[in-house]
C-alpha cells in the first residue's frame, strides 16, 4: 500500500510539473508585417457580365487583408474606357492600392497610355480613384500627337488631358484655341460692375 500511495503522489508531481511548464510555455505570436496572400506569375481578366473590364499581369502580388492594402510587382494593366472604347494601360514597377483611401500609388518606369495618341512617361504616380485625378509630383514626360511636353507637377485624369503642369518646355504646334480655353479658365477675369 506504501509503495502504491509513493508512486501515486510521484505520479501527481511530474502531472503537476509539467502542467506547470507547459503554462510557462510562450503564445505564439503572429508578425503582422507578413501578408495575408501572396501570387506569383498573375494573370487576371475581370468582366462585367461578358464584357472584359480589364487586364492584369503582374510578377507578384501581395495582400494585407487588415489594411486593404495590395502591392503588386512588375504590373500591367489594360482597360477599355466605357465612354470612348479607347484601350488604356498602365506599366510600372510596382503598384500599391489602398482600398481604404481608394488611391493607387504607381512608381519606378510608369508608362500611362490613352489610346495612340497620350502618353505619360514618369517615375511616380498618385491616382485619386474617387475622384478621377492623376497626380504625377516628379519629373514627366508628356506626348499628346506629335506634341511633346516636359514639366513637373503635373494634373491629369484617366484620360490624360493635361490640367496642370509645371515648369513646361515642350515640342509641337500649339493649338491657339486650345491655350486660350487654358487661359480662360486659370485666369479670373476682371468684374464688369
Amino acid at each position: 500500500m506504501k509503495k502504491l500511495l509513493k508512486s501515486l503522489i510521484f505520479s501527481l508531481l511530474l502531472l503537476l510539473l509539467a502542467c506547470e511548464t507547459t503554462s510557462q510555455v510562450n503564445e505564439t505570436t503572429f508578425d503582422e508585417s507578413l501578408p495575408d496572400e501572396q501570387s506569383k506569375g498573375v494573370f487576371v481578366n475581370r468582366y462585367n457580365g461578358e464584357k472584359l473590364e480589364f487586364s492584369l499581369k503582374a510578377k507578384t502580388i501581395t495582400r494585407y487583408y487588415a489594411s486593404r492594402k495590395t502591392i503588386a510587382d512588375s504590373v500591367f494593366i489594360s482597360s477599355v474606357d466605357e465612354e470612348t472604347g479607347v484601350l488604356s494601360t498602365i506599366s510600372c514597377n510596382t503598384t500599391t492600392i489602398d482600398d481604404t483611401s481608394n488611391l493607387v500609388k504607381g512608381e519606378g518606369n510608369v508608362i500611362l497610355k490613352y489610346g495612340d495618341t497620350r502618353t505619360i512617361k514618369t517615375e511616380l504616380v498618385l491616382w485619386d480613384r474617387a475622384n478621377d485625378k492623376i497626380r504625377c509630383p516628379r519629373e514627366v514626360d508628356f506626348w499628346d500627337g506629335d506634341n511633346y511636353l516636359h514639366g513637373n507637377k503635373l494634373i491629369t485624369n484617366s484620360k490624360l488631358e493635361v490640367t496642370k503642369l509645371e515648369n513646361v518646355s515642350g515640342e509641337g504646334v500649339a493649338d491657339e484655341k486650345m491655350l486660350d480655353d487654358y487661359y480662360d479658365r486659370s485666369v479670373s477675369k476682371p468684374s464688369t460692375k
